[in-house]
């Protein structure tokens, strides 16, 4: 799997050099798999390690002091990196401390002590405080080259994480299934499970609270309704357990 690399107050252990991409990386939706396959692919030419840099917590919960939204919790999203084909992820601690960083900081006493080759990051990247950093700073004292990939769009507008959260909330599976180029999964667990005739009715409810609530109706293999996921199954489930759904079914694993 993945190897994960803790980055707190502002220590940062001696790292091999690596071609990177940076960001939260919420979805990893296909204009997060544009970064990743620009890293991967670079990565290859140059026989380096191809890594992802991302925060934690959220930058939003800290800049905001409110919870966000998720697509997905992060032990998903670093299995979806390792899929993608990112082999180290640096988390990078998001504390208000950091978060009061100058953009010319964090690029002297983070990004150019990682021992990277390239970074590549989205056109709309920004950082330090205020968030005022953007590539051509990077490009400027960055002890590295920056790559920098463009707007990926669908039906005119930029596919973003915000765009996808929205969709999934009101209902729209089909059309974020497309945004992010594969099938949304939610993460479930087992409230209640009950006998009916040859099949089984489970009840559930999202397992990580944080995550994404689709408006009530129906979604082929199940319903919402108040918060909750109804479906049917031929096999009976307990309290307690925990799967992935989509509009196909149950499925024991992500990906």
């Amino acid at each position: 799997m993945v190897e994960i690399i803790d980055i707190k107050n502002g220590i940062i252990p001696e790292l091999k050099r690596s071609i990177a991409c940076i960001g939260y990386f919420d979805g990893f939706h296909k204009g997060h798999q544009k970064l990743i396959e620009k890293t991967v692919s670079e990565a290859k030419e140059f026989d380096l390690i191809p890594m992802l840099i991302c925060f934690s917590p959220d930058p939003i919960t800290v800049i905001s002091s409110r919870p966000a939204d998720h697509l997905f919790p992060d032990e998903i999203r670093y299995e979806l990196a390792y899929h993608f084909g990112i082999r180290k992820i640096a988390v990078i601690e998001f504390t208000r401390r950091f978060m009061d960083l100058g953009p010319e900081d964090f690029i002297l006493d983070y990004l150019n002590r990682m021992n990277l080759y390239k970074l590549v990051c989205g056109f709309d990247f920004s950082y330090g405080k205020m968030g005022k950093g953007n590539d051509v700073l990077l490009r400027k004292i960055g002890d590295f080259e920056t790559i920098v990939i463009e707007e990926e769009s669908y039906l005119g507008s930029k596919i973003s994480s915000s765009r996808i959260k929205g969709l999934i909330s009101s209902g729209d599976m089909k059309l974020a299934e497309r945004l992010l180029g594969f099938s949304y999964r939610f993460i479930v667990k087992v409230t209640e499970c009950w006998e009916n005739g040859s099949e089984w009715l489970i009840c559930a409810q999202l397992m990580d609270e944080g995550c994404i609530m689709p408006e009530n109706g129906g979604y082929g293999s199940f319903e919402v309704c108040d918060g909750k996921f109804y479906l049917r199954s031929e096999m009976p489930y307990q309290k307690g357990d925990c799967f992935f759904l989509d509009e196909k079914g149950i499925h024991e694993r992500f990906i």
